[in-house]
């Protein structure tokens, strides 16, 4: 078995730690009341382009500010408080130990991607990591799947992707017929479709996936 792992929000608690940064950015320029949430809400889960976040943080409370050094502090700074999910590297260990092979398949700059990576270790019993920045291109796209899949000797029979995007990890997985796997954090599924299996949380996700007897997902 073959396990393509997203980073962020799957392995990792990114949205965890950009909401302790968000308080703590407040609390410094003594935003008020709601900017934590404004923020948060501004950033996307990550996917709001670093510059344009922090030029709409410094124009929206008129801060005396470079949005420039602003960029630097919001793609860094949450990397020092970021932690893997509660019971995510034990299930690792357990599946590595059975023989399954484990990479990291992330979108990303690869500095900011791989300090995550050095300061909580989740990268102990894996195979290798492919990060978006050094292969050119992105989940949901094919070719950050095939330098997975070189990495790891080709496709395995048994292949999965397990992440909480619903557009670059589980259609990503899909298209390329990838059993998947999504961590809801609590959100609702509304594709037509169904991912193999599906839980709240990334541990409950790698028990379904450790205990699975699924058919090939179509």
């Amino acid at each position: 078995m073959l396990l393509l792992l997203d980073l962020d929000n799957t392995l990792l608690d990114r949205a965890g730690a950009f909401a302790l940064w968000a308080e703590r950015f407040a609390a410094e320029f003594a935003l008020g009341d709601g900017a934590v949430a404004w923020i948060v809400a501004a950033d996307r889960n990550g996917h709001t382009p670093r510059p344009e976040l922090a030029a709409a943080i410094v124009s929206h409370w008129q801060l005396e500010l470079e949005p420039a050094a602003l960029v630097e502090r919001l793609v860094y700074e949450h990397v020092d408080t970021i932690a893997v999910y509660d019971g995510v590297a034990e299930r690792l260990h357990r599946l590595a130990d059975s023989g399954v092979v484990l990479v990291i398949v992330t979108n990303g700059p690869v500095e900011q991607q791989s300090r995550k990576i050095r300061r909580t270790g989740i990268d102990e019993r894996m195979l290798g990591t492919v990060i978006s920045e050094a292969v050119g291109v992105k989940k949901p796209e094919r070719g950050i799947f095939d330098a997975a899949f070189e990495l790891a000797g080709g496709a395995h029979p048994e292949t999965w992707m397990v992440g909480d995007d619903v557009v670059n990890d589980m259609h990503g997985g899909r298209a390329l017929g990838l059993r998947t796997g999504w961590v809801s954090h609590g959100a609702a599924w509304t594709e037509s479709w169904r991912p193999t299996v599906a839980a709240e949380t990334p541990a409950e996700v790698l028990d379904l996936i450790a205990g699975s007897g699924h058919p090939r997902h179509a």
